[in-house]
């Protein structure tokens, strides 16, 4: 009986992963480009989804999610409209 506790929980553990690994590996039928100035600089940022709007906001996130952000200037940067967008099935 102790065995089959562990047992019980890495097959819980193993389904749990599949299920996240299945789940993010759909297709992405549209991908976006998406430039913004922020402070003076261009980004361009690449991102793709099942529409046109998923991959959009996939791209500003990329474009505003740098390391270097802080949480105040990601936020103004998520808010900013992009300066160009080019999406393509």
């Amino acid at each position: 009986m102790k065995r089959l506790i562990p047992l019980g929980i890495a097959a819980a553990i193993l389904i749990f992963l599949g299920y996240v690994m299945y789940s993010s590996m759909a297709p992405a039928d549209v991908t976006c480009e998406v430039c913004l100035v922020f402070d003076g600089e261009e980004v361009c940022r690449m991102g793709a989804g099942p529409d046109a709007g998923a991959a959009a906001r996939a791209a500003q996130e990329s474009v505003c999610g740098g390391n270097e952000m802080g949480m105040i200037l990601a936020e103004r940067c998520r808010a900013r409209p992009p300066a160009r967008m080019t999406c393509s099935p």
